[in-house]
């Protein structure tokens, strides 16, 4: 037996037996979980009532870093403080922790779930608390087939290649920059990166999941962290997972915290769903403009990039209208559009004086529309190119600062034929501190300007992704300003009032998924969709990482695909795309040619686009499902599930064999019709349907209540 395996069952056999022996115990009990304590706070079960699967492993709860002059991390743990535990009432636990930083913990259950209320102060004189890590659940068992999910882009297992949360996390290493002896750790920020302030840890071949959330509508700056702790003399590892906040507490102070979410579930999908009933009293989902609503998606062209090479001009408009409608694709999302060229002088976009100005783009857009297109201008919403007159006079004082007072710095180093714009860079951006009133006008008096020259949308790139922590006392927030990301969302909200206002018909769309973020946008253009194949599962058959998790707890939300950058591996990816509900991000070259360059893609997205605008209203603008209300009796094929009204969309796909069946099941729906490419069979009746795929093959079966 491995080491690590007998260490955690050392630690649940410890429990037990204080359980029998002796020790106060301090429980929460309802018929679906039970939440238990030691007589030192310690977790001592954490048990899903229904399958029986325990997720405790007899550790703390919480774990604090303080700062002591000069030396900035120290460690202070729930050992270092006495411990009053109590239950005031059959339905509450009280955990109160003494000591420099006194942590009072309040326990409840709330159904399925568990909810921890904390509150920590910074009693001693000359300290800082810099950060809380909490709820801790140490020692998770099984963590040598468990794997983690997470909200990244949206929803994706945390390891690549089908990797269990151990491997994942002693995979993990810095260099010499941080203490591997002591502790190796994965994380991740939420808002940005991070999609959804949630994640699970998922029991191997359906065994259930643990539900960890925050349920903190400030939206601060929150880690989600999975450590392997060294243990047994630092000879191995005790895998802790749990999350991370920043309250940076002088003498004095204090922070209370809303209620974290422990839940053990059935499947990941019972977890979401906890987390879409909280989300629901802050979230505001607006309807997507029509334009949007009609369409497939884009063409994502650069007219003028960084380096100064120009791929389209407004000239080549009825060209790029042409390619596109060939692949039933009617809107152009134009970079690059203005003198200084895509990445390069921001916030300035000085028009094409050589081209005619905006006024030859107003009319070169009037001319698209009028044979069918659409136009979306493309702005970036924090990026402050550091050579332009504006950085010198606004940019630098409204810019994020870092500790001591510099500015946080961002390059992209965009080439052409050579080697040294990639290797050396050449445009250097600060980004702006979205609390910035004077930066909000600047973004509305762009929208105007696009709205004025006729465009369908505005886009603001970057605006879902996460914001730097400022530290610019200057700015009249908090420093450190942990609640960035709740500052940019209300900019947002008056971004999208200024721009519905003006004309209610036009779309605003930003860049990266966020909770926070994406419910005043009509449209998120995603990052990182995870289409490549990454390991093969119980069946044998190759998938990717991509987890549906943020498009199940919010399926409102429209977004797109990414990364088809030529005419390689088109069908299965686009596939993918409709069975996940994206719209088409068409992105050749790397933006710099039209759909003609790819002419297998442009004649596939045509056929697809036919089966898209039958079933528009269920499989772009219903709502996804995931695999709900229908039965499968195949494991090896992909599929998801639609609504709108009285309707039910199963789309079916399958990459993995040269013919495929698959029965499909939907209680309470008749089987009506249904849409196919690449070589389908069908057939059906009553509740059921079959289909026969052949390989890359997709269907799209229809039932009715």
């Amino acid at each position: 037996m491995h080491r690590y395996a007998t260490y955690t069952i050392l630690a649940l056999a410890l429990s037990a037996f204080g359980q029998a022996w002796g020790g106060e115990k301090y429980a929460l009990e309802n018929s679906s979980v039970k939440f238990e304590l030691d007589e030192n706070g310690r977790l001592s079960s954490l048990k899903n009532k229904v399958s029986g699967a325990e997720y405790a492993g007899g550790g703390d709860l919480w774990r604090a870093i303080y700062s002591r002059g000069d030396s900035l991390e120290n460690e202070w743990l729930p050992s270092d403080a006495p411990l009053k535990i109590s239950k005031p009432s059959p339905d509450k636990i009280l955990l109160e922790y003494g000591g420099q930083f006194p942590v009072k913990i309040e326990c409840s259950l709330d159904g399925g779930q568990v909810l921890l209320k904390p509150e920590v102060k910074n009693a001693s004189k000359d300290l800082v608390l810099r950060e809380f890590q909490f709820p801790l659940v140490k020692n998770i068992p099984d963590s040598e087939k468990s794997r983690v999910i997470w909200s990244r882009s949206g929803g994706a297992y945390a390891a690549r290649g089908g990797q269990s949360l151990r491997k994942w996390v002693e995979g993990a290493r810095t260099g010499y920059m941080a203490e591997d002896y002591n502790a190796v750790e994965r994380s991740e920020v939420y808002p940005g990166v991070l999609a959804l302030n949630c994640f699970f840890i998922e029991r191997p071949k359906g065994k259930g999941a643990l539900y960890m959330a925050s349920y903190d509508d400030s939206f601060q700056k929150t880690l989600h962290l999975f450590r392997g702790r060294a243990v047994d003399g630092k000879k191995e590892r005790a895998i802790d997972a749990g999350f991370v906040k920043y309250p940076f507490l002088k003498p004095g102070e204090s922070e209370k915290y809303p209620a974290y979410a422990l839940a053990p579930v059935g499947r990941w999908e019972d977890g979401a769903k906890f987390y879409a009933k909280w989300a629901d009293a802050w979230r505001k989902p607006f309807k997507p403009a029509d334009s949007l609503s009609s369409s497939n998606g884009w063409q994502r062209l650069i007219a003028r990039h960084q380096y100064g090479k120009q791929f389209f001009k407004y000239s080549d408009f009825p060209k790029i209208l042409k390619d596109g409608l060939a692949a039933d694709i009617d809107t152009l999302f134009l970079f690059g559009w203005f003198k200084e060229g895509h990445d390069a002088g921001y916030p300035h976009y000085s028009p094409e004086a050589e081209q005619g100005g905006d006024e030859a783009l107003k009319k070169a857009i009037a001319e698209f529309k009028k044979g069918g297109g659409k136009v979306i201008i493309y702005y970036n919403g924090q990026l402050i190119d550091a050579a332009t007159d504006f950085y010198k006079k606004l940019g630098r004082r409204i810019s994020v600062k870092v500790p001591g007072g510099s500015e946080h710095i961002e390059r992209y180093k965009f080439g052409g034929a050579g080697t040294a714009l990639r290797t050396f860079g050449n445009k250097t951006f600060v980004t702006a501190c979205p609390s910035s009133a004077e930066w909000l006008e600047v973004l509305k008096n762009l929208a105007d300007r696009a709205l004025g020259m006729g465009a369908d949308g505005v886009f603001f790139d970057q605006l879902g992704f996460m914001s730097q922590v400022c530290w610019d006392e200057s700015h009249g927030h908090e420093v450190p300003f942990m609640e960035v990301m709740g500052a940019k969302r209300k900019m947002l909200e008056k971004l999208r009032e200024h721009i519905k206002t003006k004309n209610p018909d036009a779309t605003f769309g930003i860049e990266w998924l966020t909770d926070c973020t994406s419910d005043y946008a009509d449209y998120v253009h995603n990052v990182g969709v995870y289409t490549g194949l990454s390991f093969k599962d119980d069946c044998g058959v190759p998938r990717t990482d991509f987890v549906p998790l943020f498009q199940y707890i919010f399926p409102e939300t429209r977004t797109t695909d990414r990364d088809i950058r030529d005419d390689t591996d088109v069908k299965r990816r686009v596939n993918l795309a409709v069975l996940r509900g994206w719209r088409t991000d068409a992105e050749i070259y790397r933006c710099r040619a039209t759909l003609a360059e790819a002419p297998n893609y442009q004649a596939y997205l045509k056929e697809v686009g036919a089966l898209r605008d039958k079933y528009r209203g269920l499989i772009l603008n219903g709502s996804f499902r995931g695999t709900d209300f229908a039965e499968c009796s195949n494991p090896r094929v992909d599929y998801s599930v639609f609504t709108a009204g009285d309707k039910l969309a199963v789309a079916v796909s399958q990459s993995s064999a040269d013919s495929m069946k698959a029965g499909f099941r939907v209680p309470g729906f008749k089987f009506a019709e249904s849409g196919e490419v690449g070589g389908c069979k069908v057939s059906g009746g009553g509740d059921s349907a079959e289909v026969i795929l052949q390989k890359d093959a997709i269907a799209v079966l229809i039932f009715q209540k």
